[in-house]
């Protein structure tokens, strides 16, 4: 159950472009041998209520459409398939309470319910955190980024995405790792969409530059063949 509720979150990720591939966040089933297996007192709560969706602000460009049709592409029957029911007669672990806080959240985003959604993740953070989970903080985080850049707060998308390389490079990925790039070429977007051409052209130069090397050595690998495609379209 918990593998393939991963996997689904793992998969949204992917389809929402709020972080690498499902296969890259494969590495979260080190949750199972990470997290402590006692019992959280918290129950269930409810998903987002279904009201009044908040508008979003967007600059009207198509630079800004495109960027957002990109970022954020749900389904109503992939959220369907996603959000189904469980077995409710189990006690929920605290791993799985953590999964299903970040569906939540993940919900009340394609529901543009945008401070409902951080709030959630704030919340997921700190359960990350209670659980000593390290994949499960940087994941959080990526999150929270990739919130933020779809609300348009760039700059405070760039801190948090910072972060987020940070901790990578910490774990041992290099400037090569996909993950890294992933998060380079949306820096440069942001730049871009910030005016700040200089830091944006630079940006996706050495981005492009490190993916082509990547492709010359797996040229099949079809995550980095749709990450070089996404970073041409935004240059």
């Amino acid at each position: 159950m918990i593998v393939t509720n991963i996997s689904k979150l793992t998969q949204v990720m992917a389809r929402l472009r709020v972080g690498p591939s499902p296969r890259e966040y494969g590495q979260m089933s080190k949750f199972r041998r990470t997290i402590n297996q006692q019992r959280s007192e918290s129950g269930f709560s409810s998903p987002c209520p279904n009201v009044g969706r908040h508008q979003h602000h967007g600059t009207g460009s198509a630079s800004g459409n495109a960027y957002r049709g990109t970022a954020l592409a749900f389904t109503a029957a992939f959220t369907f398939n996603l959000f189904g029911n469980s077995d409710n007669d189990k006690e929920e672990t605290p791993e799985e309470k953590l999964i299903n806080q970040i569906k939540r959240s993940i919900l009340c985003v394609q529901r543009e319910q945008y401070d409902k959604a951080e709030q959630m993740l704030h919340l997921a953070l700190r359960m990350a955190q209670d659980l000593q989970s390290k994949d499960g903080i940087t994941y959080v985080y990526d999150v929270m980024a990739n919130l933020a850049m779809e609300r348009e707060q760039f700059k405070k998308a760039e801190k948090i995405f910072t972060d987020v390389m940070k901790r990578l490079f910490a774990d041992g990925h290099t400037e090569e790792s996909p993950k890294i790039l992933h998060i380079s070429s949306k820096i440069a977007h942001m730049s871009q969409l910030q005016g700040d051409l200089e830091k944006s052209y630079q940006g996706f130069v050495w981005t492009l530059q490190q993916l082509a090397k990547l492709l010359e050595k797996v040229p099949e690998d079809k995550d980095i063949q749709e990450l070089y495609g996404l970073t041409k379209n935004w240059y």
